[in-house]
């Protein structure tokens, strides 16, 4: 198992979060979490990350504890929490050379990603909120939709975990 919890429980003060999750994930799979606001999908994945500290039950991840092997696993796992880093005095090549270097990625990768998600011909605009949307008629959900792209297929080693700033609440007031 790629992710294996068992009795995985999370409290912030009196309030339960998570609780008692037991959850395996093959290896090549693909996983989504869906809830209401509050339902304890993002913890979960700071758990799973060791970002949080496990209160009660077991994180195994490519068959390792998790506490004791923390830095060869997480060496392995590329993650997305929330929104992308963007820097808006930036470009959008600048931002990506910025990630690659941070994560040791050749040069050469960032105009793959470039092309992969159709920014070549925009890759020197900066990264302004006026550029994407005006120009590039980009919503901010597309804007973390190419930033979840470009860490997916470029900067990850094996493992992958995200989780989107749009919400997966389905009944959620927008």
């Amino acid at each position: 198992m790629v992710i294996d919890t068992e009795g995985l429980s999370f409290n912030f003060g009196k309030q339960t979060v998570v609780k008692s999750l037991s959850l395996k994930v093959p290896e090549g799979s693909i996983y989504g979490f869906l809830g209401p606001n509050g339902a304890g999908k993002t913890t979960t994945i700071k758990l799973l990350l060791n970002l949080l500290k496990t209160q009660e039950g077991s994180i195994r991840i490519f068959e390792k504890e998790l506490q004791s092997n923390s830095i060869e696993i997480l060496s392995q796992i590329g993650s997305l929490i929330e929104q992308p880093a963007i820097y808006l005095h930036l470009s959008g090549k600048e931002n990506l050379l910025n990630r690659a270097l941070l994560l040791q990625v050749p040069e050469k990768r960032v105009n793959e990603i470039l092309y992969l998600v159709h920014l070549t011909n925009a890759a020197h605009k900066k990264a302004e909120k006026k550029n994407f949307v005006d120009q590039f008629n980009i919503t901010t959900f597309q804007l973390s939709n190419i930033a979840t792209k470009t860490y997916l297929t470029g900067f990850g080693n094996t493992g992958k975990l995200s989780c989107p700033s749009a919400s997966t609440d389905c009944t959620a007031k927008r």
